[in-house]
């Protein structure tokens, strides 16, 4: 449950008088909940992501107080701070170093008159968190039992409707971690998609499925989706210490299509596994693309066993490599140079293995179809393998 300080301040700052005085590069920040701050001692009791709010009392502590809170509030991942401006703190006495300080990290510091009352701030975040937690949720919910056939799309697609995201062009986003034991926050990774979300100003859905993230995303603009990709990319290896797997679906014309753009997300994510590729476009698949489109998999299933079952057999029998020889070997245009090479394997090995698949197949490996049927069948094998 999270709110962006720009909508926050947009919506509150004519009735409760705030004002942005500085850091409105991070007015995209999320932020979870509202805490009242007054002395430097209670700061690491703080969590990420909170919005705090001062009188500014510990001033009288030390000259320093506000600048050196600001600092600790900035090392203790909050959102923002608002300052109520009355006896302790004054708009002229919040001094230039502060503003270019928080400009500097970006950090939102907003002021408001001494008569405007915490309890009232509070209780208007707390509504405004509440509501966008249910219209999330909701939303959210018919998604998922849209994408798992438990709800008409007609239903979703009213809701959508109702939010203007209907007719926009949509795309999905698939992320996963590429160690599952890798223990890390979910929520506050997806505060930090939000918070990128929001700077690149792209409207979205989004929810965490057991280990996976699905990002919906309305835009028709393919270079935002790619260089936000990068930068959540990074965002997420600074966190966790290594690259994740992403899947990315084509653009498609409207929500209309959101189970099918989901779909290819899933694909793509799926190739960036078994290939151990950190991103992958639907749209870069190649053959993949074809195969996605048939949906009789016994059909599938009975072409590459129908192929490849001899050697598959053989293989199983004799523990050798001569599918994967014969996969390396076509791949790379029947060159035996090349197929060692990569199998790090004598060119007599791969010779022999060659000349026993010929023998076992029944075939001298020269027709261009019976060759493009092969790799045909080497591609539904991976296919199958990635979607089960």
């Amino acid at each position: 449950m999270s709110l962006s300080l720009e909508r926050f301040y947009q919506h509150n700052a004519p009735a409760y008088e705030i004002e942005l005085i500085a850091g409105i590069s991070g007015l995209s920040k999320e932020f979870t909940w509202v805490k009242v701050y007054e002395d430097l001692a209670t700061a690491p009791f703080l969590r990420n992501n909170e919005l705090v709010i001062s009188t500014g009392m510990g001033i009288k502590t030390s000259p320093t107080w506000l600048y050196d809170s600001i600092q600790s509030l900035i090392d203790h991942d909050c959102a923002g701070l608002i300052i109520n401006i009355g006896p302790y703190i004054t708009l002229d006495s919040i001094s230039p170093d502060i503003i270019e300080f928080c400009n500097h990290r970006n950090f939102p510091l907003f002021v408001m008159p001494w008569k405007i009352h915490f309890s009232d701030i509070i209780q208007e975040c707390a509504t405004e968190l509440f509501k966008e937690q249910q219209r999330e949720s909701k939303l959210i919910l018919l998604i998922q039992e849209t994408l798992q056939f438990r709800q008409t799309k007609e239903t979703l697609l009213r809701q959508l409707d109702a939010h203007q995201l209907i007719h926009r062009p949509l795309w999905t986003m698939t992320l996963q971690t590429q160690d599952k034991s890798v223990q890390f926050s979910k929520n506050q990774f997806q505060i930090e998609a939000k918070s990128l979300l929001n700077t690149y100003q792209i409207p979205y859905l989004d929810y965490w499925n057991e280990s996976m993230y699905i990002i919906f995303l309305f835009t028709h603009n393919e270079e935002l989706i790619q260089e936000f990709t990068l930068t959540l990319q990074n965002q997420y290896k600074i966190i966790i210490g290594r690259l994740p797997y992403i899947g990315i679906s084509n653009q498609h014309g409207s929500a209309h299509e959101i189970i099918e753009t989901f779909k290819e997300a899933q694909l793509a994510l799926a190739y960036s596994r078994f290939h151990d590729k950190s991103i992958t476009y639907f749209d870069t698949l190649g053959m993949y693309r074809l195969l996605f489109a048939i949906h009789d998999r016994p059909l599938l299933e009975s072409i590459y066993k129908n192929t490849l079952g001899i050697l598959m057999d053989y293989d199983l029998q004799h523990h050798s490599e001569l599918l994967d020889t014969l996969r390396v070997y076509l791949l790379h245009n029947s060159n035996i140079s090349d197929t060692a090479k990569l199998l790090f394997t004598h060119r007599n090995t791969i010779n022999y293995r060659i000349n026993k698949i010929k023998s076992l197949l029944n075939t001298d490996l020269t027709s261009a179809t019976y060759r493009f049927e092969l790799l045909l069948a080497f591609y539904i094998k991976e296919y199958l393998y990635m979607i089960k």
